[in-house]
């Protein structure tokens, strides 16, 4: 039975995976505080509507007063709650850790794989509220629409959940159910060559109890007891309407399929083609008959590749500039040439400095090593400032352009700066001071 007095505080409350597990959380009964110190209105919304009690700030003395503290693994060991948490004994979890401790109870449907677990998670959420099902879940990201919230609490034995392989914490999960996308090697900075990785991701095949579910093509052979079912062509199979156009999303699709029909209860034709999307995945911030700006998240060359490929596909007609801004300088050093062939498919590319996430720098890690690596036309770097977006729209004036700001660091920011600064230039016809950056 549940403690209601043992007291939670999430540091890094506003992350895309620390959000909706503190809100699930709170609904469920627990009692939980969030930090953080860059909150965006958007995730603190979600946050309040669950009833997570949000603190401006944590002096030394507070931290006492919780029992456990949950952490994002982007915060950095050196943050004072985290020593002070340390000093006084507290017990802390990373994110992982502590949806792990909550999955043990449950019933868990876990969705993993190194591309398109937030998207697949999303439309399992979106197909389960649409066709009245019965489950709870815990997503790693914000639906587009505003409207539909990133966890859901029901009295359900069933949990779908997202589980990140990033930081090593899928080690800790033994799901009833076992979703696999795709393995591809990333995370450079956590696992060293593309064998470890393999193995974190065999030992949770190992450790799931019932089934599992993989693409046709998948290059590890599982062991242990649960049963084999491929996904592919799950949504046609269904006789579902296909999920929204790009080659990752008919992918997603059937794997989203294939888990809901796991409920064994009547699908809607329409569960898939009225999925909403997910904020920073193809996100249109501006557009009119010149100039569509768009933004992603996407981090990792394999992801690159098929956003081109599907922005291509929906503005063939359009000259295509690429602003990438590299995430981690583990990541940049290890992919730095995949990175520059794949970027290369577009037509201009402007690349913004590294994201730290709080690494340290590290050599043949920067922007200008990334640059480098560029064979065929080089790329521009570019600063995000006034002056970087001056840069921007002198460079797209002249030619229908399809502008994506790529990347999962703060370009958001700069990208809902730009799209702002657009728009106001347009209703106006002068340019003007750069907006705020767009919430999703």
């Amino acid at each position: 039975m549940m403690d209601d007095t043992h007291r939670y505080l999430f540091v890094g409350a506003g992350g895309m995976g620390m959000a909706p597990l503190a809100c699930w959380m709170s609904r469920a009964g627990y009692s939980v505080s969030g930090y953080d110190a860059h909150l965006q209105e958007c995730v603190r919304r979600w946050l309040d509507e669950a009833g997570v009690t949000l603190e401006d700030f944590i002096f030394s003395e507070q931290v006492s007063t919780f029992n456990t503290v949950v952490y994002s693994s982007a915060v950095p060991q050196s943050h004072p709650i985290l020593v002070g948490a340390r000093e006084a004994g507290l017990r802390l979890l990373r994110r992982g850790e502590m949806l792990a401790e909550i999955a043990q109870n449950k019933r868990l449907i876990a969705v993993v794989g190194s591309h398109g677990k937030t998207t697949t998670s999303g439309m399992i959420a979106h197909g389960l509220r649409h066709c009245q099902l019965e489950a709870s879940y815990i997503l790693g990201g914000l639906f587009s629409d505003k409207s539909t919230p990133p966890a859901h609490f029901c009295e359900s034995d069933w949990l779908v959940a997202e589980v990140d392989e990033s930081d090593g914490t899928i080690d800790h999960f033994a799901p009833e159910v076992t979703l696999v996308l795709n393995v591809d090697w990333d995370h450079a900075d956590h696992y060293g060559d593309a064998a470890k990785l393999d193995a974190a991701f065999s030992g949770l095949l190992k450790r799931t109890k019932q089934k599992l579910l993989l693409p046709d093509s998948f290059h590890l052979q599982p062991t242990g007891t649960a049963t084999i079912q491929t996904f592919d062509g799950a949504a046609k199979r269904l006789g579902l309407d296909a999920a929204p156009s790009g080659r990752f999303n008919q992918v997603n699709g059937d794997a989203a399929a294939a888990v809901i029909s796991f409920f064994d209860q009547p699908l809607k034709s329409d569960t898939l083609s009225t999925f909403p999307g997910m904020a920073r995945r193809q996100s249109i911030l501006y557009q009119d008959a010149q100039l569509k700006v768009v933004e992603d998240y996407a981090h990792h060359p394999t992801e690159i590749d098929a956003l081109i490929e599907c922005l291509r596909t929906n503005e063939p007609d359009k000259q295509l500039v690429v602003v990438f801004q590299p995430h981690r300088y583990s990541r940049t050093r290890q992919f730095k040439s995949e990175f520059a062939h794949s970027l290369q498919a577009a037509d201009a590319v402007y690349l913004l400095p590294v994201y730290a996430a709080h690494e340290s720098e590290l050599a043949g890690g920067k922007t200008a090593d990334l640059a480098n690596a560029f064979t065929d036309q080089a790329p521009i770097e570019l600063v995000m400032s006034l002056g970087g977006m001056r840069q921007l729209q002198e460079a797209i004036k002249d030619s229908p352009t399809q502008l994506a700001f790529v990347g999962a660091g703060d370009i958001e920011e700069f990208a809902g700066a730009f799209a702002s600064w657009i728009r106001a230039s347009a209703s106006v016809g002068q340019v003007a001071s750069p907006g705020s950056a767009r919430c999703p």
